[in-house]
């Protein structure tokens, strides 16, 4: 065997270990009962223990180092199944042109960035998707003079800027027949609860969120408890509900899974992937799936895809759906 060759089977040998164990603490930490943000934050990385550990599995078979594959695989399948014990709202290929009667909805979810110097680009995008309703965050009042072009093509609006990284902005072709800004936390950050009317009277309730992320305990718990009074709010909502947003939380996550046993909703799946990463958007292959739309059943998805980057350090949102 080439030295080369060799040396490089041997430092491998060592570091499987390290793979090992370190798949295995992080895997199992954030699921015990420890109420330490920096465990919780390992909760979100479970797509890349899955991959660590597929790339250990061919390393060890390569090694011959059989005494790590039940290890692997038990890594492995522990990440899948905390990842899969949900619903999931997939796109429905086939209704795409079967002529429903009842409204179509197509929307864009956006965290435009509050310092992303692109605002033409995103600007664009938005031109060229012609979304008929588009939800934004981390809208300053930059932002809001920047997007005054959209002003006739979208006549009805929501605007709430902040400089703060917490503004939001809603640009719609429906009416709205209410809407409200929502305090679900401490912090000054909002959400936006809006009630969308149709030309046929039929009636949607969509909520834009954006907790803060889960950087420190003050933040982690602030987060924690925008998610659950959340959940209160939307507890008896009669009408069909889309819940989308930055939820700095990944789907898997329990606040968001509580949430979404608690009020029967399901994630909406992208079409293009299991869970295609939006932050960052840089790294659209490692990054994690912390932008999400939550739908309740009446709610019927004909597409939903992750769309490109236009400058911000998230990628948007992009979805068309119908009412049941």
């Amino acid at each position: 065997m080439p030295n080369g060759l060799l040396g490089r089977k041997t430092g491998i040998r060592y570091v499987m270990p390290l793979i090992a164990w370190g798949g295995f603490i992080f895997s199992i930490l954030p699921l015990l009962p420890f109420d330490f943000w920096m465990l919780a934050l390992a909760d979100h990385f479970r797509m890349h223990y899955v991959l660590l550990a597929s790339l250990a599995l061919i390393f060890s078979l390569w090694l011959k180092q059989f005494r790590y594959v039940f290890g692997i695989f038990f890594i492995a399948g522990l990440n899948l199944y905390v990842m899969s014990p949900w619903d999931w709202a997939r796109p429905s290929l086939k209704h795409k042109h079967d002529g429903f009667s009842v409204p179509t909805l197509s929307l864009i979810w956006l965290n435009v960035h509050s310092d992303n110097e692109a605002k033409q680009e995103v600007i664009d995008y938005l031109l060229d998707k012609n979304a008929d309703l588009i939800l934004l965050s981390e809208v300053n009042d930059q932002w809001i003079q920047s997007m005054e072009v959209l002003n006739k093509r979208w006549p009805y609006q929501i605007l709430h800027p902040q400089e703060d990284n917490f503004g939001m902005a809603v640009f719609s072709r429906f009416e709205f027949d209410s809407h409200a800004r929502l305090k679900l936390e401490a912090f000054e950050v909002p959400a936006v609860e809006m009630i969308l009317r149709f030309r046929d009277g039929k009636t949607l309730a969509v909520f834009a969120v954006h907790p803060v992320p889960p950087i420190g305990k003050n933040y982690t718990q602030s987060r924690d408890n925008y998610l659950a009074n959340l959940s209160r709010h939307l507890h008896g909502q009669k009408k069909p509900c889309i819940v989308i947003g930055d939820f700095n939380a990944t789907p898997w996550h329990p606040p968001v899974r509580r949430l979404l046993n608690q009020n029967q909703l399901m994630y909406a799946l992208p079409g293009s992937s299991m869970f295609p990463s939006t932050w960052p958007s840089a790294l659209p292959g490692i990054g994690i799936p912390i932008d999400l739309c939550l739908v309740d059943r009446s709610i019927r998805l004909l597409d939903h895809q992750v769309g490109p980057r236009v400058g911000s350090d998230h990628r948007p949102l992009e979805l068309q759906f119908t009412l049941e």
